[in-house]
């Protein structure tokens, strides 16, 4: 009977195989790995299993070190599978480089050899002939799932009302009328901090705080902060990543925005990370997004960037928010990092200012990271 089958070489970035047999839709997939990608095949099957369970998935294991071995190996399967009539599909996105050689060898003439790159480009490497993904819904859970990594909670922005978007312009007149003691006020220990004094927060329920900060200035100046979730919204700078978010909805390739997503990594090592801000696009990318209002630690940088790494894979998009312009060792340390870096007050200043920083991420999305 004929089989349209699917060879797929598993190397340490799943999603590349993931995203071919997507695709690709065979009747049977065959996942190629080692003993060092034993755990990733797994995962790419398990994902698989859930969502094309008409497709038959299965592990080859064979040698990563003992070429020799490898090449009895898959001079034996290409006997195998090779018969009258199988369409066969070879992805060598992944794996080693003796495998991609040996399987183009034995299996030269009765299968079709692909790639696919960073920007779900699709390779035929024997015509150069090529074609974008498919559009399929690959969810943020998906992604995290083929990496080890476990979503334990995350708050999509539709969560957020008419009233708590709306917060968000007052919020931040009230920072700027002293922004010293607004943060104060709002951190968690801020009320013992000197530019609290004068000043100072009161909740009179859940959804409603009277903040009267006093600017030397100006003034004291009393501001009424309510919207059903504006215990959520008002301290430890949470407004800003919804500010974030709501300024990336308007993105045109937007399909939908996640906030404050706790992720459990795998294997234990460092047990719990947020991500702020998740947008998931049309186009079949993630775009990671750490927000903080001013950046102080060089280590908060190394920290996201291995997050999103280990959630998404090395060819991520992650890029970083603050109030005000990056500069000096900060923002070396971002760019060397190859993380681009935006400040909301130039991006929100004028309509133009946010077309030219959506082209400018549409821009990056299309690069290739380097490794």
């Amino acid at each position: 009977m004929d089989k349209k089958i699917n060879i797929s070489l598993v190397g340490g970035q799943p999603f590349p195989v993931y995203a071919q047999i997507l695709d690709n839709q065979p009747e049977i997939a065959i996942l190629v790995c080692s003993d060092q990608t034993e755990k990733d095949a797994m995962r790419i099957k398990a994902v698989l299993n859930h969502n094309l369970p008409q497709t038959g998935v299965s592990l080859l294991k064979i040698s990563a070190e003992d070429n020799a071995l490898a090449n009895q190996y898959i001079k034996a399967q290409s006997e195998i599978f090779s018969k009258p009539g199988h369409e066969i599909t070879i992805n060598i996105a992944g794996g080693t480089k003796p495998w991609s050689i040996l399987f183009a060898k034995h299996f030269a003439g009765k299968a079709k050899l692909v790639f696919i790159d960073q920007n779900n480009i699709i390779w035929d490497m024997d015509t150069l002939e090529y074609h974008e993904l498919s559009p399929k819904d690959v969810s943020i859970e998906d992604l995290a799932a083929l990496h080890g990594v476990e979503f334990l909670n995350k708050t999509n922005l539709t969560f957020y009302t008419d009233q708590d978007r709306a917060l968000i312009p007052r919020i931040i007149e009230a920072r700027r009328w002293n922004s010293g003691a607004f943060q104060a006020l709002t951190s968690p220990t801020g009320q013992q901090r000197p530019e609290a004094e004068r000043s100072g927060i009161k909740w009179l329920d859940d959804q409603t705080c009277r903040l009267t900060l006093f600017n030397p200035q100006k003034g004291a100046k009393t501001f009424t902060l309510q919207s059903p979730h504006a215990r959520s919204i008002v301290p430890r700078f949470a407004w800003f990543e919804l500010q974030v978010a709501l300024m990336l909805s308007q993105w045109p390739v937007t399909k939908q925005v996640w906030l404050n997503s706790e992720v459990a990594l795998p294997n234990g090592v460092e047990a719990l990370n947020e991500i702020d801000v998740i947008v998931e696009t049309t186009i079949g990318k993630f775009l990671f997004v750490e927000c903080k209002t001013s950046v102080y630690n060089p280590t908060d940088i190394d920290k996201f960037n291995d997050v999103v790494k280990k959630t998404g894979g090395l060819g991520a998009k992650r890029i970083f928010m603050t109030d005000k312009p990056m500069s000096g060792t900060i923002a070396g340390k971002c760019d060397h990092a190859k993380i681009p870096h935006f400040a909301m007050r130039q991006i929100t200043s004028n309509r133009a200012n946010q077309l030219n920083f959506f082209a400018a991420l549409d821009a990056y999305m299309s690069n290739i990271n380097e490794r």
